[in-house]
């Protein structure tokens, strides 16, 4: 086995010669199943894809949090004299989402959510529950006027 030495200078100039870049790397779920999704594209969204073309919306569901507290970041400020910022002393509350995009071949893409917001009050949900959910699905299927397909996140 042959091995070599480079300087920093030297090894940058091989690595650009072989096409490569600095890049951000894609994020990808560390529970993310390739086969599972490769099964999925090639059983289950073909009958999918023919319901739509008989007059369905296909209604991609998901949903997300967020508290409200303000972001920690970086600012300027003179060296040795610490910036601040005004805060309220507690988290202002959290708000979830729960929301659907209904496409259908030939229709305007549709877009559907609930909303919950959370300030801490006692005895006060903290998350969309299953009402939550039907009532969002109800609402697609009354406004959409047709059949739905729903494709939820697992």
């Amino acid at each position: 086995m042959v091995t070599a030495s480079y300087s920093a200078d030297a090894a940058a100039r091989l690595i650009r010669r072989l096409d490569f870049a600095p890049q951000m790397p894609a994020r990808r779920a560390a529970q993310r199943d390739e086969l599972a999704i490769a099964a999925w594209k090639e059983t289950t969204w073909p009958a999918i894809r023919t319901q739509a073309a008989l007059g369905a919306f296909v209604c991609f569901e998901d949903e997300a949090g967020q508290h409200l507290t303000p972001p920690r970041g970086r600012t300027w400020g003179r060296r040795g004299q610490t910036p601040i910022v005004k805060v309220a002393g507690r988290s202002s509350g959290r708000v979830s989402i729960a929301g659907l995009i209904a496409v259908r071949p030939g229709a305007r893409t549709r877009l559907l959510y609930r909303l919950r917001i959370h300030r801490g009050r006692k005895n006060e949900r903290r998350s969309l529950s299953k009402r939550d959910y039907i009532g969002l699905i109800d609402a697609a299927h009354q406004q959409l006027r047709a059949p739905i397909i729903l494709v939820a996140s697992p």
